[in-house]
């Protein structure tokens, strides 16, 4: 019994601690703060009927408030709702919107009831409810008569205050009127074209005034009638990329009929810079509200190869394409790149177009460059000579074949320094050398001719003249001659002893100076032996 009680508490145990199966869940929306930060600035209200009311945007973006509305309440109860009915309409930033029964208010901004506002009952309070239903403010105690806030501010938007400490009479107003601004909507499209990006200007000098020393977007205007440009903004990067002062610029003035016009600074003024990496441009309303995507443009990377190159649409093949001549001008883009060798061209007479009249081209690049103040002034060069684009200066067209001076006829031009050399050959223009001369073949001069017989020195007894540098030697005894008296051997005779003599006393002199050196050891030895045969 003990092993099946405790049997039954484990298994219990186990269910118990078993988990549970996860119960279905439903996926929603999650709730969204919203703040469109548009409130009643003003109204006026008679006993039963709502006449007019302002409304503010504090905000810094236009606002849609579409599908709004403000309800009268009585006690607690809406008895009279105003429905704001505006489609792609939208109040600007720090503007205002005002809605009036146009019996009572009929003036231009102010947008009409579309049906009046009216109740049986006096309103004590009025709302302000957005398009998802979430009352955004509530004012209460509301007072027959024209009301006016008297401020814009948070302190004076504070529901639990009495209604006479945030409003007061509209006659404190100046001037004592409803407020009303026109309503913003964006343009469904705008005609206005890219045709023009430089995205990797060349480096210009700080002084160079030229139009294509910064990047730039070049538009045209296709119509026959002149364009606001003030309703668009110029957008640079990619799809979802925050706004910046950088890559939204806001364009302003207007573009005449069939005209071009060039965007290179930003808002700020300061020079335009386009991602020379590759992206897109396009145009966007004033506010970003409304994108005009057949304004869309993607343009390449441009690589050191591409720099000072412009990418523009070619209306004779209606593609775009990288032309090496920018044309921030009011004129349609040009297209042309640098001259090939014929090694890289099928056609070897291919020529590059002509350069505009305020242009010249770069002997260097084949480019057309403006004709700038610097060169439009100088003195124009003569027939024969051509102006060095980088100094200015005029250089001669010279060829060593047409332009220079002929050499004398005893002369021949030297084709390395096309320098003028004289002529010369030892049979016929050198002066012929003298008879005890011979010339010098590497150095054709004249140079005396001398031999050991009759210019040279004799040699002193003992010595020999070196042939090769006729100069004289000691006669090395390897080398001596035979005389008429050779030496001879010394013959074996009785004088032969002598020197045995010399021998001999050169021996006693030597043991003499010995016997001398050590004459004391000498003795002492003596003294011994003397010594040792007495003991005897």
């Amino acid at each position: 019994m003990r092993g099946i009680r405790r049997g039954l508490i484990t298994s219990l145990a186990m269910l118990l601690l078993a988990p549970l199966p996860a119960s279905a869940l439903e996926a929603t929306e999650p709730p969204v703060e919203f703040r469109a930060n548009v409130f009643i600035s003003a109204f006026q209200v008679n006993a039963r009927t709502l006449d007019a009311v302002e409304l503010y945007n504090e905000s810094d973006m236009p606002l849609s408030i579409d599908g709004w509305r403000v309800n009268g309440l009585s006690a607690g109860t809406v008895v009279c709702t105003l429905d704001i009915v505006m489609p792609g309409m939208y109040i600007l930033p720090e503007r205002y919107l005002a809605l009036a029964d146009m019996t009572i208010i009929d003036t231009v901004p102010v947008v009409p009831y579309q049906q009046p506002c009216y109740q049986g009952v006096p309103f004590d309070s009025l709302q302000v409810v957005d398009a998802r239903g979430d009352v955004q403010e509530t004012i209460y105690d509301v007072q027959p008569g024209a009301w006016v806030r008297k401020g814009l501010t948070m302190t004076y938007r504070d529901e639990d205050d009495d209604f006479t400490d945030n409003f007061a009479a509209i006659d404190s107003r100046e001037p004592s009127a409803l407020y009303a601004n026109e309503l913003y909507q964006p343009l469904d499209s705008t005609p206005v074209q890219v045709t023009e990006i430089l995205p990797r200007a060349t480096d210009c000098a700080p002084d160079d005034p030229s139009a294509d020393c910064t990047d730039y977007v070049k538009l045209y205007n296709p119509t026959d009638q002149t364009y606001d440009l003030s309703h668009l903004r110029l957008r640079i990067g990619h799809k979802d990329q925050s706004v910046t002062t950088s890559n939204s610029i806001q364009l302003s003035g207007e573009l005449p009929a069939a005209s071009y016009g060039l965007i290179h600074k930003k808002s700020s003024g300061d020079a335009l810079s386009i991602t020379d990496s590759g992206g897109w441009v396009w145009l966007e309303d004033a506010y970003g509200l409304a994108r005009y995507d057949e304004t869309i443009i993607a343009y390449e990377s441009a690589g050191s190869k591409q720099v000072g190159w412009a990418w523009a649409y070619d209306a004779s093949d209606e593609t775009w394409k990288w032309t090496s001549t920018t044309t921030p001008y009011n004129q349609p883009s040009r297209f042309t790149l640098p001259l090939a060798s014929t090694e890289d061209t099928d056609d070897p007479d291919d020529e590059l177009k002509s350069c505009a009249a305020d242009q010249y081209r770069n002997p260097e690049t084949n480019r057309c460059k403006k004709i700038t103040s610097s060169t439009s002034t100088l003195t124009p060069c003569a027939s024969n000579q051509y102006r060095n684009p980088e100094t200015n200066r005029c250089k001669l067209i010279a060829s060593a074949a047409t332009t220079l001076t002929p050499c004398a006829a005893n002369q021949f031009r030297n084709p390395e320094t096309n320098r003028c050399k004289s002529l010369t050959t030892s049979s016929s223009n050198l002066v012929p050398c003298a008879a005890d001369q011979y010339r010098n073949p590497a150095t054709n001069r004249c140079k005396k001719l001398a031999t050991a017989a009759s210019t040279l020195k004799p040699c002193d007894p003992g010595q020999e003249r070196n042939p090769e540098t006729n100069r004289c030697r000691k006669v090395s005894t390897s080398v001596l001659a035979a005389t008429d008296f050779p030496v001879e051997p010394i013959a074996d005779t009785a004088q032969a002893f002598v020197g045995w003599w010399a021998l001999g006393g050169m021996l006693v002199l030597g043991a003499g100076y010995a016997g001398w050196e050590w004459r004391r050891e000498i003795g002492a030895i003596i003294q011994r032996i003397v010594s040792s045969g007495k003991v005897e």
